[in-house]
């Protein structure tokens, strides 16, 4: 797809770079700040890559579409970063993974995705804030938007959850089973490619890699924070999926002796009815009832009788219940790419809050509380 390309020279001025020659003329001349975004890259993006002159390694893991561990390799005058994040394009009724790449050097980011995802399009159309303090708080922005995607979705696992937990007990069904099998695998996904980055932006906010350290490092914590939250949801989700299985079992078990209850009373309702109609089956010749005139219709009205009493009777005693309820449809936790944009949205805002903040704090020094 075609890449999308900005740079913000050093007087604070941004503009679009329409063409291949602009980007490479803004990357040679290493004034300002140039950010690239590839998003699903194809050969024209990675001709792009080779002629940024990016180490070949490097490039052939950001168009490969294997599964990489997230990964911080230092290649002397840029950082080349691996991150995973949720799949915006994804199968709705599925959590897949996609996977993030950024060259990070002092005066340029390149970042690029194999898809499509929704988050990026918030930074493309407001990029004034995420650019107006360097290469390292543009890379922290990028990395916040990733991880703040992930948040409501791991969100929305855990309220399906719930859901799945309080409709265990009235109806144990197939359905309700592959719910909950296809929690555990989502979550332990979630957990398997989430882990791993919160050590490697602990490095990063430790200040290990240069351009990313210095005074960007409490910011880099921050996301190591919500890391650190995703991975306890994750699994928490995956401890409740467990305890979910086992609850389903024993809600089946309940539920088949619910079903032989019911055949019991079934059974103690039409067995005086056995009675009668067996007693009146016999082929006797001498019975006096068989001569009666109405005595059809008066084992007719005895039977009706028992029947009322014995239901009446087991009804009194709880023996019958009222009824289930069938279940309910429970909706997929991946959520709808607007979904994604409009927290990821919120989060941007209230990060660009605090920016602003610092901003006017470390310009205008003596108006900081003595």
């Amino acid at each position: 797809m075609p890449h999308i390309a900005i740079h913000r020279d050093e007087a604070g001025t941004q503009r679009r770079l329409a063409s291949d020659r602009a980007i490479l003329d803004a990357h040679r001349e290493a004034r300002g700040l140039l950010w690239v975004h590839i998003t699903e890259m194809d050969a024209e993006d990675e001709a792009l890559l080779h002629r940024l002159r990016f180490h070949p390694l490097a490039i052939e893991d950001a168009v490969s579409r294997q599964y990489r561990r997230p990964k911080v390799e230092n290649f002397g005058d840029y950082l080349f970063i691996v991150l995973h994040g949720i799949d915006d394009a994804g199968a709705v009724e599925e959590i897949t993974t996609t996977e993030l790449d950024l060259f990070v050097g002092p005066t340029f980011v390149v970042s690029s995705s194999m898809t499509s995802l929704a988050w990026s399009e918030h930074l493309i159309e407001q990029p004034a804030h995420a650019m107006a303090r360097g290469t390292g708080m543009l890379a922290y922005t990028i990395i916040d938007a990733l991880v703040d995607s992930v948040l409501p979705v791991v969100e929305r696992m855990d309220e399906v959850a719930e859901t799945i937990e309080e409709r265990a007990l009235a109806h144990p069904s197939p359905d309700l089973l592959e719910h909950i099998l296809r929690l555990k695998r989502a979550g332990a996904m979630v957990g398997r490619v989430m882990t791993p980055q919160r050590d490697l932006l602990a490095r990063i906010a430790r200040g290990d890699y240069a351009p990313l350290d210095g005074e960007n490092g409490a910011y880099f914590r921050d996301v190591t924070d919500h890391l650190e939250r995703i991975e306890d949801l994750s699994q928490a989700l995956r401890d409740r999926a467990d305890h979910l299985v086992v609850l389903y079992h024993s809600a089946l078990g309940l539920r088949q002796n619910e079903a032989m209850r019911q055949l019991a009373i079934v059974a103690s309702i039409f067995m005086p009815l056995t009675l009668l109609t067996g007693i009146y089956g016999m082929n006797f010749q001498h019975m006096p009832e068989l001569g009666w005139q109405y005595g059809h219709f008066a084992v007719l009205g005895i039977i009706a009788v028992t029947v009322s009493v014995g239901t009446f009777w087991l009804w009194g005693r709880a023996f019958l219940g009222r009824g289930q309820r069938g279940l309910r449809v429970i909706a997929s936790y991946a959520l709808e790419p607007h979904e994604i944009r409009d927290a990821v949205r919120r989060s941007a805002e209230g990060r660009e809050r605090v920016l602003d903040t610092s901003h006017r704090e470390a310009d205008d020094p003596a108006e900081r509380p003595r």
